[in-house]
């Protein structure tokens, strides 16, 4: 999906250690690590609750005869 090659991330790290210096990148680093975890688990929650109320409907649903 995204065409981000090695020359591309190192560019974008050495703009990071620019902008943010050697004291706060770590902090951010953890930070935004933290908030990806969370919003990936709000994701997968997410899905699941779908899936579990796709599940129930389907469940309820009378299947009507074929002819």
């Amino acid at each position: 999906m995204f065409d981000i090659g090695f020359s591309e991330l190192v560019l974008c790290a050495v703009v990071a250690l620019v902008v943010f210096g050697p004291e706060k990148l770590p902090t951010l680093l953890r930070d935004i690590g933290a908030f990806r975890r969370q919003v990936s688990q709000l994701w997968q929650h997410a899905q699941h609750s779908l899936q579990k109320e796709l599940d129930a409907a389907t469940a309820e649903k009378p299947q009507e005869p074929r002819s």
